[in-house]
């Protein structure tokens, strides 16, 4: 493969982009930069390494549900693979991921379970039930051959082995290897979703509590 790398020099202060791949904030030199290379996709990190981002060669935002996805098939099927009939496939998920993305899994007889929100909470349900997989919509994935550890690394690795595996079968060369394995995209209008709301918050400032 060949790799771009941009802002290769570590700076703590991060004056390039919000450090944050989660939000379109943190993105958007990545989205520049697929399209200034023509890349097949860009990927981005996390200040702590923790958090994967991804864009492809639409320069389109892969949505976190998609990843997840992507991600929690390929690891149940890995599961699949090395254990046969013995037992069905689980993954960990937490509790505002879309219910379109649950559906498709256990669609393919993949366990879902749903865990308390924060990696902390989702990555212990998924050591005590030996899960595949673990995300949350956070931009963070753990995989079990990766000892469920936060690394947007590993995340990335496993990534590129799945559009390297995905493009071996595709043979047109006008098609993006991802756009395969989009799934969310063929959901259609059976589901709706609500964004996530993000609220500026100040540290030191007055807290508005909101009660439901």
């Amino acid at each position: 493969a060949e790799v771009v790398s941009l802002y290769e020099d570590a700076d703590g202060h991060f004056p390039n982009h919000v450090p944050n791949p989660h939000v379109i904030e943190g993105l958007e030199s990545l989205i520049a930069g697929v399209k200034r290379h023509e890349a097949d996709f860009g990927l981005a990190f996390s200040g702590d390494g923790q958090r994967l981002g991804i864009v492809d060669s639409d320069r389109s935002i892969i949505s976190t549900d998609d990843v997840l996805s992507i991600f929690a098939m390929h690891a149940a099927g890995n599961y699949q693979r090395h254990n046969g009939s013995e037992g069905q496939a689980s993954v960990v998920l937490d509790r505002k991921s879309l219910q379109s993305l649950r559906d498709r899994l256990e669609g393919d007889d993949v366990k879902v379970h749903l865990s308390q929100v924060g990696f902390a909470h989702i990555r212990n349900q998924a050591i005590a039930g030996r899960a595949a997989f673990a995300g949350e919509t956070y931009s963070q994935y753990m995989f079990r051959d990766g000892f469920f550890a936060m690394d947007a690394i590993f995340a990335a690795a496993t990534f590129l082995k799945i559009m390297y595996q995905v493009d071996e079968r595709i043979e047109s060369e006008s098609i993006t290897p991802i756009k395969p394995l989009r799934p969310m995209q063929l959901v259609g209008e059976k589901y709706n979703s609500i964004p996530e709301v993000r609220i500026p918050y100040t540290f030191g400032a007055n807290t508005a509590h909101v009660s439901t």
